[in-house]
């Protein structure tokens, strides 16, 4: 390569190399902006989250003063699981001591709460609060404790779709479960 070659040659590399820059630049501004709007709508989705809750809850409490004898499935019996109270275990002589004084409270009850039906999306918001209390991690243990707190039209449902297709895993319950029950309540509705 000649002399003159060689500077062409450093001067295409130049312009290129300012040119990948300039798209590097405009990525990371890209990936800012992204952020910035992902933070935003996981705000949202919280405040979004936070009002269904209420107002279902509200939906519960209009429920019992309207009808006085209607239950919800706040009310409805629950599956049990004991979860150890860590913050009692200490050493020492007065860690032993008042280990033992606290021992009827080392063991706390979190309840997993039946589903009948009712509010689906409340029930598997509690459900999912529920797995993450007990730290209840695989799909498998999701879908044991679920098929145990079960009730009335559910557990219908359940014991007539188990044998059609087992469920792998908790996001496929959650969405066959509300495709199949809501499109039921639906059917039901327009009788």
């Amino acid at each position: 390569m000649t002399v003159k070659e060689c500077e062409e040659r450093i001067t295409q590399l130049d312009s290129s190399l300012g040119e990948l820059r300039g798209e590097v630049a405009a990525i990371k501004v890209g990936c800012q902006e992204m952020s910035t709007r992902l933070g935003f709508m996981e705000k949202q989705m919280t405040g979004i989250t936070n009002i269904l809750l209420r107002l279902e809850a509200l939906a519960f409490s209009g429920q019992d003063r309207g009808k006085g004898t209607t239950s919800s499935s706040f009310d409805s019996p629950k599956v049990s699981i004991p979860l150890l109270d860590h913050g009692t275990s200490s050493l020492g002589s007065s860690g032993i001591s008042s280990s033992v004084e606290t021992h009827d409270s080392m063991l706390k009850k979190i309840d997993m709460p039946v589903f009948d039906g009712r509010l689906p999306f409340a029930w598997i918001s509690r459900a999912e609060r529920f797995f993450r209390l007990v730290n209840c991690n695989t799909d498998e243990e999701k879908l044991d404790i679920v098929s145990l707190s079960l009730a009335g039209d559910c557990l219908t449902w359940y014991k007539e779709e188990l044998p059609k297709s087992y469920f792998t895993n908790w996001l496929e319950f959650k969405k066959v479960s509300l495709l199949d029950l809501h499109q039921s309540r639906v059917n039901l509705e327009q009788k």
